[in-house]
């Protein structure tokens, strides 16, 4: 999953309210970069935001931070999708979506 999960969501996206997401590898296989670029204007850097988190059954997911996980369906992993679904951990937060 690693690399070819990463690998595929690199580039730009936007999300429902106007921003746009540029993602760059930050270390192969194991994490991504994320620039925020909010519609008022302010740019926000983090890097490793997205990773690979291994699970207790040593499964592997795609990660935004803490709260949210990649929701993949089969086959997106191998080919650059055009849109993502970012699902919350837990009920305290709302899902939310990225198109390209």
């Amino acid at each position: 999953l690693g690399n070819e999960a990463l690998t595929s969501l690199v580039g730009i996206w936007r999300d429902e309210q106007g921003s746009r997401y540029e993602l760059e590898m930050q270390t192969p296989g194991k994490a991504l970069n994320v620039t925020t670029y909010r519609p008022d204007g302010v740019v926000r850097s983090t890097p490793g935001l997205i990773r690979i988190e291994i699970g207790r059954d040593n499964s592997e997911s795609v990660v935004w931070g803490k709260s949210f996980k990649l929701q993949l369906e089969s086959g997106v992993v191998h080919s650059a999708p055009d849109s993502i679904v970012w699902m919350a951990k837990d009920r305290g937060r709302r899902s939310f979506s990225w198109a390209r």
